[in-house]
């Protein structure tokens, strides 16, 4: 997938889940690892109306080259990556969500995930 492709993705995702509910305002970021870097929405954002143009672009070393400013959970994206690339070296995305059922389902008891879910409200 080209970069163009990945943002282009990236937006359309958003905006499904924006559609159907599952997010709302801007509760929510979407990332994509690159071979070089990092795509992230901006901080502040609302997924439904994202602008390809106007995604973050980083480094590997998640420093801002272009775009937006970052959302600031680009340091739980990449830590993501990091943890998930030792499973599957083609993990690509992360969707965090703050929706309702999902914030719903961390107050679960916890299995076998790769990250546990994590969440403030008890």
């Amino acid at each position: 997938m080209t970069e163009t492709q990945a943002r282009d993705e990236i937006c359309r995702i958003g905006r499904s889940l924006f559609e159907r509910g599952y997010v709302h305002a801007t509760a929510g970021n979407i990332s994509m690892r690159l071979d070089d870097g990092f795509l992230i929405t901006p901080t502040d954002a609302c997924l439904g109306f994202l602008d390809p143009a106007r995604l973050a672009r980083l480094d590997l070393e998640a420093r801002q080259t272009s775009g937006d400013t970052a959302s600031k959970t680009i340091a739980l994206h990449a830590s993501i990556y990091a943890a998930a690339t030792r499973f599957d070296a083609k993990t690509r995305c992360v969707i965090h969500t703050h929706s309702t059922h999902c914030v719903a389902l961390t107050l679960q008891p916890c299995g076998e995930e790769l990250l546990p879910p994590i969440t403030p409200i008890l």
